[in-house]
């Protein structure tokens, strides 16, 4: 069973902005040039670095307002499509020629969401229109800060190779002053102070981020070996920013440990919560047509309430060996229940630890 938020490639996105902003580097303003254009130009590596986190942050600030799928609107077509115009609009309105940045915006959120897939994190980009989950099957970009350095600071370092092999740039730069302004000057120097201090907090928040994976994963230990109490405070510190678990996961565990428990209401309320934030997560709607699959209620009812979760589990997820062993354990159990005359005691098991 994965809870946390799979791998993303969370330093590897800076090395993607860095390499971006050297190859669509506007040409250099004019030494009296005191517009917006000339800021621009002087944070343009830190612009684009931002840009290529651009995804990541807007999840960011729509999580901490209050929107629980943000997750989901930020790694979608929807914000692929929506943001690079929003903001060359923004900064045609203020005077700035907008069409370099909208497709250094469209660039950098397309080649980030890839990454994203590359890592196997089960992104759902063409969310609302589908909640299927894309991924590359068994391609996958290794994870870990050690390796993430090692294979996206390689792979920069043999950019920079190669574009010193074949020339200073890679898209034509006209007008570039070979004497730069004081003030150009200045603003290169906090250009690379602001970009360092942009990667070291990605190694800060990817160390944490670890650290909350490894909270959430001896969390479900706990819950899952019956030891609640030790699980479900463990559970409660892996939710502290920057949380790796995906929206969801959590209320699921608090479901599970409820349910061994055998507080069936209270798991029902988690198992449901769960769902509403996240309906891709394949753990929370096989649990949900077993719960209900295995509750006393008559054969007839039983059947109505975990019938739209065996519906997704054949819709959403039937290339997936789980969800094709949970459907076929719940409608023997009908089957069974049918030819006795009625249900017999609940023995549902949570699937995920039953793995």
């Amino acid at each position: 069973m994965k809870l946390g938020g799979n791998p993303i490639p969370v330093i590897g996105h800076a090395f993607v902005g860095l390499a971006t902003a050297m190859v669509t580097r506007p040409p250099e303003p004019a030494r009296q040039d005191r517009s917006f254009r000339a800021v621009i130009h002087g944070f343009w590596g830190l612009f684009a670095v931002l840009l290529a986190y651009a995804p990541d942050i807007c999840r960011q600030v729509l999580f901490f307002a209050g929107w629980d799928d943000a997750h989901l609107f930020c790694h979608s077509i929807l914000f692929a499509a929506a943001f690079p115009i929003s903001i060359a609009l923004a900064l045609r309105i203020a005077g700035i020629p907008c069409g370099r940045i909208f497709l250094v915006a469209l660039l950098s959120i397309v080649v980030h969401d890839i990454l994203d897939v590359a890592q196997a994190t089960d992104r759902v980009p063409f969310w609302p229109f589908s909640g299927h989950p894309v991924s590359l099957g068994a391609f996958s970009i290794p994870s870990g800060m050690f390796m993430e350095i090692l294979l996206f600071g390689g792979g920069f370092l043999v950019f920079i190779l190669l574009r010193r092999l074949t020339g200073p740039t890679a898209i034509p730069v006209r007008g570039r002053v070979e004497n730069p302004s004081t003030r150009v000057q200045r603003f290169a120097a906090f250009n690379r102070i602001l970009l360092a201090a942009v990667i070291l907090l990605a190694v800060a928040t990817h160390s944490l981020r670890d650290l909350r994976e490894r909270q959430l994963e001896s969390a479900r230990a706990l819950i899952e070996g019956g030891r609640y109490t030790q699980g479900l405070k463990l559970l409660e510190a892996s939710e502290r920013w920057p949380s790796n678990a995906k929206p969801g996961r959590a209320d699921y565990l608090r479901g599970v440990a409820s349910l061994q428990a055998g507080e069936r209401e209270k798991a029902e309320t988690f198992l449901l919560k769960s769902f509403g934030v996240d309906p891709t997560y394949l753990w929370v709607v096989a649990d949900l047509a077993t719960f209900y699959a295995d509750s006393p209620q008559p054969l007839s009812l039983r059947k109505h309430l975990a019938s739209p979760y065996m519906d997704s589990l054949r819709r959403d997820f039937g290339d997936s060996k789980e969800a094709f062993a949970a459907l076929k354990r719940i409608e023997a159990k009908f089957s069974s229940d049918g030819h006795s005359g009625g249900p017999g005691p609940a023995t549902h098991r949570n699937l995920a630890a039953s793995r």
